[in-house]
């Protein structure tokens, strides 16, 4: 009895043809989704923290 797949899928569980490819291009968009994501917010916590020692030490040369 030949058990029941889907069609996309083949025996050994691999997909095939345009859900293979459909498939690896919605890992591919979400993988950049992620490595934008996490550029930008390295970015914006790098130039607070620099905005920040910038007011400190504008700050420390005020009271001098």
């Amino acid at each position: 009895m030949k058990a029941i797949t889907h069609p996309a899928i083949s025996s050994t569980g691999v997909r095939t043809g345009l859900a293979a490819a459909r498939s690896a291009a919605v890992m591919q968009l979400v993988l950049g989704l992620v490595t934008v994501f996490a550029a930008g917010f390295a970015y914006l916590t790098k130039t607070r923290s620099a905005t920040a020692e910038n007011l400190t030490a504008t700050s420390r040369l005020r009271r001098l």
